[in-house]
């Protein structure tokens, strides 16, 4: 079951398209219908979710998914953890997807999301009319 703070890709409408999204920060992608891949990696419907880190040092992975896709994205429960090592060094700061009006006590919001899309676009594959929701 979906927690409040999952976020649902929906299926396009347009069979010829290509999901594709750009996520910074600390996230689970459980595939309910289709098919996506993710840094090569071929991921299809399961009740798996597959975890994934992504912060600014490093290449964002795109996440790709068939017009027919129906994704899940949950928050990591242990991101917060990890985001509390730049207590011990600053270079380890601002890594994931931290906002600059956080608390200066380090602690965060329960609704605080571990991961931001940063990037969210439907490729065509021939030209007609695409409708991507993301809800």
């Amino acid at each position: 079951m979906s927690s409040p703070r999952t976020k649902i890709v929906e299926p396009v409408t347009d069979r010829n398209a290509i999901q594709r999204l750009v996520i910074l920060g600390s996230y689970g992608i459980r595939v309910r219908q289709g098919q996506a891949t993710i840094a090569g990696a071929i991921l299809v419907p399961s009740e798996t979710i597959h975890w994934v880190h992504a912060p600014h040092c490093h290449a964002l992975p795109i996440l790709r998914a068939t017009s027919d896709a129906l994704l899940e994205l949950h928050p990591h429960p242990a991101a917060q953890t990890m985001r509390k090592l730049a207590r011990l060094n600053p270079a380890f700061g601002k890594l994931w997807n931290e906002t600059t009006d956080e608390p200066p006590s380090g602690k965060q919001n329960k609704t605080t999301s571990t991961f931001q899309i940063v990037r969210f676009s439907c490729l065509l594959l021939q030209p007609v009319h695409c409708s991507c929701v993301l809800t």
